[in-house]
Formats: structure tokens, C-alpha cells, sequence
């Protein structure tokens, strides 16, 4: 407490508050230390050995101190309440000054997060024909699956042992490395499978296949000529 006379408008001992670079009031009225942007700032905590790395180890942390009174002395300062009025250093911070919304957030829906990746038969109120594309594989539940691109789709087909099948039958082709380019129709049906969690029985879409009229394999479906002039490798014998 000062036993001087006060002079309005004129700070004194009694507006310094720890850690603040000037004194408090000091600066634009009607601000406080909560929309300043020297407040707050990263610093790193004290260097600790860690026994189970075996390394010496730092880790940042958000501070509550004011930048300013460390660009000036040199040194942190305590915490500053956001409730003390500015002092003239202040500087706004357009994030901190922004009015709080009265709009309604609503919480995303987990397929917003993950969109789906894979055609599932749900997806198939009714038979589509698709072209495959390029195939890699997957491992899911420690089996391998083989995904197959499809043409002007922004989904894949995830195949299991099943669905291969179904897709070879329908080609007429086993080699998996020719179907690319070739076209399938997919349709969901309805099947119980047990439950592995609960082993009771539920129903689920699953996704299968069968000839499309869209398909065009190679040749037309006829066997390849070959003529006598593809043979000749002018090689001699």
C-alpha cells in the first residue's frame, strides 16, 4: 500500500502485480491480460535422466507467464491472472478475442471420421456391375484378403476365400492376375453367421458375385489365332 498522494490515471506501486512487464492499467481500457497475446508461451521443464531409456530427457509445457517480462529481465515470471487489467505492452491475440458461438455443434458420426473404404453388401439394394482394377492384399484377423480397385468407384471389394471363388466362376478365369478390366456383377444377400463376441446368431449382407453381361474377356470369349509369321523368331536351327 502507498502512503502518497495518488494521482488519477497515474500508476503507482500498487499497480504492480508479479510478473507482468509494466504496471497494471497501464494499458488499453477495458483490456485484460486474457486476450494478450504476450501471455502465455511454450518453455521446457528441467532436464530429467529417465532409468528406463537410460536418456536425459526435456518436455514442454504451456506456461501462463508473460513473454514481455521475459524479453526484459531475462527471466520466467510467476503465472498472470488473465483478470488483471492490461498494462502497455499489451498486444490483442485475434483467437483469444473471438466471441463465443451460440451455434449448436453437433458430434460427428463415426463415418464421417472413417468414411468407408470397402463395398459391403448392405451398400447393394440391387445387383451392380463393376469392373475390377488393380488387386493388393490385406491382412485381417491374421488371414489374408485380396482388395480389388474398382473403375470409376471411390470404394474397393475386399475378397475373402468365398468371394474369389464366386468371382472366378463368374469370369471363367482362375488366374486372379487377368481379372483386371474384366467386369462382375456384385449383389448383398442376407446370411447367419455366429457372433464371435456373443456366439449367438445375427443376420448380415453379405456381398457376392456373378457373371455380368458387361463383361468383354479378352478375344471377344474366342480363342486367339496365332499365326505362323508370330512363331517365326528368325532363329536359326
Amino acid at each position: 500500500m502507498s502512503f502518497m498522494a495518488r494521482i488519477p490515471g497515474v500508476s503507482d506501486r500498487d499497480d504492480i502485480k508479479p510478473g507482468m512487464a509494466s504496471f497494471e492499467g497501464s494499458g488499453p481500457i477495458g483490456k485484460t491480460c486474457a486476450t494478450c497475446g504476450q501471455r502465455g508461451y511454450w518453455r521446457t521443464s528441467k532436464s530429467k535422466f529417465n532409468p528406463t531409456t537410460g536418456l536425459i530427457e526435456e518436455r514442454g509445457y504451456q506456461s501462463s507467464s508473460c513473454r514481455m517480462f521475459l524479453t526484459l529481465t531475462h527471466s520466467h515470471g510467476p503465472a498472470v491472472n488473465k483478470k488483471w487489467r492490461a498494462c502497455k505492452y499489451y498486444e490483442a491475440n485475434p483467437r483469444r478475442m473471438q466471441k463465443p458461438t451460440t451455434e449448436v455443434n453437433t458430434m460427428p458420426k463415426v463415418s464421417e471420421i472413417f468414411p468407408a473404404q470397402f463395398l459391403k453388401g448392405s451398400d447393394l439394394a440391387a445387383p451392380r456391375d463393376v469392373t475390377l482394377g488393380a488387386w493388393r492384399t490385406e491382412n485381417k484377423y491374421g488371414r489374408d484378403e485380396h482388395i480389388f480397385d474398382l473403375a470409376g468407384e471411390a470404394l474397393a471389394l475386399r475378397c475373402g476365400p468365398q468371394l474369389m471363388r464366386e468371382i472366378a466362376a463368374a469370369l471363367n478365369e482362375d488366374d486372379f492376375d487377368l481379372w483386371p478390366g474384366r467386369s462382375i456383377t456384385v449383389y448383398g444377400k442376407g446370411q447367419p453367421i455366429k457372433d464371435k463376441d456373443t456366439g449367438q446368431q445375427k443376420d448380415v449382407v453379405v456381398t457376392h458375385a456373378m457373371a455380368s453381361k458387361l463383361d468383354r474377356p479378352p478375344g471377344n470369349g474366342k480363342a486367339l489365332s496365332i499365326r505362323n509369321s508370330d512363331m517365326d523368331d528368325d532363329i536359326p536351327y
